[in-house]
């Protein structure tokens, strides 16, 4: 069962600001909490992409290898951000690796509760939508 500092923590998460407090209850007790270690994959490209990440403390670095091998970081998240939420939404193959750079303490949540959550809060998609929009603004502003 969530406790009330990690509700409070997860309303200050962009995707999940502004919901009601029993929605986040709702989401908190679907929610697992996981640590990885330093250098730590957290998950290669590729891989089935069953589960969004809610980062609580330390940094994660999503990159991919390039087609000579070399590693190209697209983004290091940290606290309060989240990840893993395009395989989530499309249940596609995951587009990139994520490694822990610290240790990093996260919160995770299944590809099927998340669905339903946003089956009952569609408020969920719209600010996951606009998550979405800001990366993809970014990304176009580094090409």
């Amino acid at each position: 069962m969530a406790t009330e500092n990690e509700a409070v923590y997860l309303k200050q998460v962009p995707l999940f600001a502004g919901l009601a407090d029993e929605d986040i209850g709702d989401l908190m007790s679907l929610a697992k909490r996981r640590t990885f270690r330093n250098n730590e994959v957290i998950f290669h490209r590729e891989d089935p992409g069953q589960v969004l990440y809610v980062i609580k403390e330390g940094k994660v670095k999503i990159s991919l290898i390039s087609p000579d091998g070399q590693e190209i970081s697209l983004v290091v998240f940290g606290k309060g951000e989240c990840f893993g939420e395009f395989a989530i939404l499309d249940g596609l193959p995951r587009s990139a690796d994520a490694v822990a750079l610290e240790k990093v303490e996260c919160y995770t949540l299944q590809r099927s509760d998340f669905h339903n959550a946003i089956m009952k809060n569609p408020k969920i998609a719209i600010q996951i939508i606009e998550v979405l929009t800001k990366r993809l603004r970014s990304t176009d502003q580094m090409v």
